[in-house]
C-alpha cells in the first residue's frame, strides 16, 4: 500500500510540473493572434496599419516624366529597437528627361529628424549652392547627393534574439502624383554587393519594390476632381540578421549556468531548510534579474519575443525545484516519531526530479527556437 501511495504521488507531481508548463506555452502562443496583419510583397512588408494603399507599379501613364534613382549606401548605424529607428550614410542619384527637377521634392517618407540631423549636399549646385543637374552625353539630367538620414523603422521582435529585420527607405514625390512623375529604380547600376557595411549584424541582401500609394483623399485641391491622389513610391529594402553566437554565448549559456546551479539544490546533502532552499531562491532572483537585463533594448510596449518565451520556461523549471525544496521541509512522519534524515535532500527521488525539470527546459527551449 505504501508503495502504491508513492507512486501516485510521483505521477501526481509530474502531471503537475507538466500542466505548469503546458499553461505558459499555450498563452505564449495565443498572444499571436492579436499581431497586426502584414501583407508581404517579397521581402517587403507594406502594413495594413499604414495610411492609404499601395499596389504593385502596372503601366506608367502616358506623359509621365519617369525618373531613374540610385541608392549607395555607404554607412549604416544606430540600429535602435526599443525607438524604432536608424540611421544612414547614403549616396543617391537621379536621372531624368523632362523639366520637373526631382532633387527638389523627393521625399523620403520614413525619415526620422528626431534619430539624426538630416543633411543633404549635392555635387552639382549653381552659384547660390542650390541643386543644378548636368546635362549627360544621352541627354539626360543628371545629380547626385550624400545624405545622412535617420529612419523610421516598424521592427518585427518576435524572434528577438534570432530576429531578421527590413531596414527600408522609402521614397516618393511630395508634389507631383503619378501622371505627372513616376520612380523608377536604377537596377543597371545599383551595386548587386550583399554586404552592408553594419556593425553588430549580418548581412543578407537587398531588395527593390515599386508601388504606387492611393492616398484617400485629394488633400484639399478641389480643382484636381478626382478624390484620390496617387504617387510614385519606391522601397529600397536591407534585410540583415543577428549572429547567432551572440545568442548562444550572452543570453542562453549564462541561464543554462544559473538553471543548473539552482538544480544542485536538489543533490546537496543537506537539510531542505537550510542551503538548498537558499540555493534555489538565489537561482530564481538571478533568472529574474537576467530577464530584465536584455529588456532595456526592446520597446516598452514589445510582444512576447523568444528570449522571454525561454526565460519564462527558466523560471517555471527554478520555481518547481523551489516548491520541492519548500515541500520536503513540511515533511512530517506518519508514525508520529521524528526522522531528520527524511529531511535532507539528495534522495535518488530529488535527482530524478532534477533530472526531470532539466529535460523539460531543455525540449521547451527547442521547440521555442525551432517554431
Amino acid at each position: 500500500m505504501q508503495i502504491i501511495k508513492r507512486a501516485v504521488s510521483r505521477i501526481f507531481l509530474l502531471l503537475s510540473v507538466t500542466l505548469v508548463f503546458a499553461f505558459p506555452v499555450s498563452a505564449l502562443n495565443a498572444t499571436g493572434d492579436s499581431q497586426p496583419e502584414i501583407l508581404r510583397a517579397g521581402s517587403n512588408e507594406v502594413s495594413k496599419l499604414e495610411r492609404g494603399r499601395f499596389e504593385r507599379v502596372g503601366k506608367v501613364s502616358q506623359g509621365a516624366q519617369v525618373v531613374k534613382i540610385g541608392i549607395e549606401p555607404s554607412h549604416i548605424y544606430g540600429v535602435d529597437l526599443a525607438a524604432g529607428t536608424w540611421a544612414a550614410n547614403l549616396q543617391v542619384w537621379w536621372r531624368w528627361t523632362g523639366d520637373i527637377d526631382p532633387t527638389e521634392t523627393t521625399y523620403f517618407t520614413n525619415n526620422a529628424d528626431a534619430a539624426i540631423r538630416n543633411e543633404t549636399t549635392f555635387d552639382y549646385v549653381d552659384t547660390q549652392g542650390m541643386s543644378e543637374p548636368i546635362i549627360l552625353s544621352s541627354g539626360e539630367k543628371y545629380q547626385r547627393a550624400i545624405i545622412r538620414m535617420g529612419f523610421v523603422e516598424n521592427f518585427e521582435l518576435d524572434r528577438f534574439p534570432l530576429d531578421r529585420q527590413f531596414l527600408r527607405i522609402r521614397i516618393e514625390n511630395d508634389k507631383w502624383d503619378s501622371d505627372r512623375l513616376v520612380y523608377e529604380f536604377d537596377e543597371a547600376n545599383i551595386s548587386k554587393e550583399k554586404q552592408l557595411p553594419i556593425n553588430g549584424w549580418i548581412s543578407v541582401g537587398t531588395q527593390l519594390s515599386s508601388y504606387i500609394h492611393y492616398y484617400e483623399t485629394d488633400f484639399g485641391n478641389l480643382d484636381e476632381g478626382t478624390a484620390n491622389q496617387d504617387y510614385s513610391h519606391l522601397i529600397y529594402s536591407m534585410e540583415i540578421k543577428r549572429n547567432g553566437s551572440q545568442f548562444y554565448i550572452k543570453l542562453l549559456f549564462p541561464l543554462i549556468i544559473v538553471l543548473i546551479a539552482s538544480y544542485s539544490a536538489l543533490a546537496v546533502r543537506q537539510l531542505a531548510a537550510k542551503s538548498p532552499l537558499a540555493i534555489a531562491s538565489t537561482g530564481l532572483l538571478t533568472t529574474l534579474f537576467s530577464q530584465q537585463a536584455y529588456s532595456k533594448d526592446l520597446p516598452s510596449q514589445a510582444p512576447v519575443v523568444l528570449i522571454d518565451k525561454i526565460y519564462l520556461a527558466g523560471l517555471f523549471t527554478v520555481l518547481m525545484v523551489f516548491i520541492r525544496v519548500v515541500v520536503r521541509t513540511q515533511y512530517k512522519d506518519p508514525s508520529g516519531k521524528f526522522d531528520e534524515l527524511k529531511l535532507f535532500m539528495g534522495r535518488k527521488s530529488d535527482l530524478y526530479f532534477g533530472l526531470f525539470v532539466i529535460s523539460m527546459f531543455g525540449v521547451l527551449t527547442s521547440i521555442f527556437i525551432i517554431a
